[in-house]
């Protein structure tokens, strides 16, 4: 990748705009809130997207980062119900 095209999460979906993301996890524990993908920066607030585990709703959430990059647009995964441990 060249130098002056590195991705940050600055980058923004853009209306229209899709992408794809293929992961597998392997939960060992549902106790806590875990990141499974992102290009996220809780810090500086810019914000992209990221995939995570929510332990107070049991189910795996899709999120992008607003125009402003100090909100989250979340979708929660809710068709197959709670996801299972070590599978």
């Amino acid at each position: 990748m060249r130098e002056n095209s590195r991705c940050t999460a600055a980058v923004r979906m853009g209306a229209g705009r899709r992408h794809t993301i293929i992961i597998w996890v392997y939960l060992e524990s549902k106790a806590h809130d875990m990141v499974a993908f992102a290009r996220w920066d809780d810090t500086n607030h810019n914000n992209g997207y990221r995939v995570r585990y929510r332990a107070d709703t049991a189910r795996f959430e899709y999120g992008i980062g607003n125009e402003d990059g100090d909100a989250e647009i979340p979708v929660s995964a809710t068709t197959f119900g709670e996801p299972s441990l070590r599978v």
